[in-house]
């Protein structure tokens, strides 16, 4: 579970839904992310953290080893 997404959605959306309507992604979408059990393209993780404020290495962990490979 990624608790981090799951914590800066509530705090900065109030609710998945609202953040479901920010970034133009299905609820279900949302939830299954939070969850491990959806896997995000890079585009949509950009889209993500923008919507929250942040780098998408600070909410995916993998973007952090494919963004330092590029270094």
């Amino acid at each position: 579970m990624n608790k981090k997404l799951k914590l800066l959605i509530y705090e900065k959306f109030g609710s998945q839904a609202e953040f479901s309507m920010a970034v133009e992604e299905d609820e279900s979408t949302i939830s299954r992310a939070i969850r491990g059990r959806r896997k995000l393209n890079v585009e949509q993780k950009k889209k993500w953290a923008k919507a929250l404020g942040c780098r998408p290495d600070e909410l995916f962990p993998d973007v952090r080893s494919s963004s330092k490979q590029g270094n």
